[in-house]
């Protein structure tokens, strides 16, 4: 585990810089959007675009998700897959998930980052806040421990759909590899497919995973009768893990194979 640990720290080296210069770039533009966000109140439109705008890094880190692990499997396929494999004991599956784990915590801590400037925007913006949160919001019955358990749900979600999602173009880049010179076609291919396969069985995934204990999401909603509490699970989250797991397993074997060629 120490050997993980240890080959998961060099890969958070190597993406160190370019996150914290990102978070500071988004850092920096949510500030001068909230500073500003004031001066432009004069109409609701304009809060809406201030807001609008500080959300942009969410889309832009999907398509970072979409593509990172495509782009890092690239990397250790040209340049460090013996070595790798050679100087850390571990299995290929190892060097994937350290390399999943990296990219999750580079692409989690951004997204944290953008999170806490768009609600910095909207602060700032009295009448869109106005607007989504408004003084009889069902949201105001929430409890610190219902928003705690909500948020850590949420997190959770996170974390599997972004490591799903690396682990989905690792897998698309190493089978790609098997016809080197169309490599790039197949990996596009193979994503594509799995992104068939997805949508074609998650509803049986999540009936099978509704049976297995789901962390929950806290909810109040307003209806005819008053306010209501719901409680809501989260049946994604165990279908994503697995699907994660066996997309690493896989692509594991098969950097194992290309080593041992």
């Amino acid at each position: 585990m120490r050997r993980w640990w240890n080959l998961v720290r060099k890969e958070w080296m190597a993406i160190k810089w370019f996150t914290l210069v990102a978070a500071v770039a988004i850092a920096g533009a949510d500030a001068y959007i909230a500073y500003r966000a004031p001066v432009w109140a004069d109409s609701l439109m304009n809060e809406a675009l201030a807001i609008s705008v500080s959300c942009i890094p969410f889309p832009v880190l999907a398509t970072v998700a979409l593509l990172a692990g495509y782009m890092m499997m690239r990397s250790e396929w040209q340049h460090h897959t013996s070595l790798r494999l050679l100087s850390y004991p571990v299995s290929g599956a190892g060097v994937v998930s350290a390399k999943v784990a990296a990219a999750t915590a580079a692409i989690i801590l951004l997204a944290a980052v953008a999170g806490v400037g768009s609600l910095a925007v909207a602060s700032r913006s009295p009448g869109t806040m106005t607007l989504l949160h408004p003084p009889d919001s069902p949201l105001y019955h929430m409890k610190p421990w219902e928003i705690a358990v909500s948020a850590a749900t949420a997190l959770l979600t996170a974390l599997s759909w972004l490591a799903m999602t690396i682990a989905a173009g690792a897998f698309s880049f190493a089978v790609g590899t098997l016809v080197p010179r169309i490599a790039g076609l197949i990996a596009f291919a193979v994503y594509g497919l799995l992104a068939y396969l997805a949508a074609l069985y998650s509803p049986l995934a999540m009936y099978v995973a509704s049976f297995m204990p789901n962390p929950p999401v806290v909810l109040y909603a307003r209806n005819a009768i008053g306010i209501e509490r719901v409680v809501a699970p989260m049946i994604p989250l165990w279908p994503m893990v697995a699907a994660a797991a066996a997309l690493i397993l896989v692509t594991g074997k098969l950097l194992d194979r290309e080593v041992d060629a």
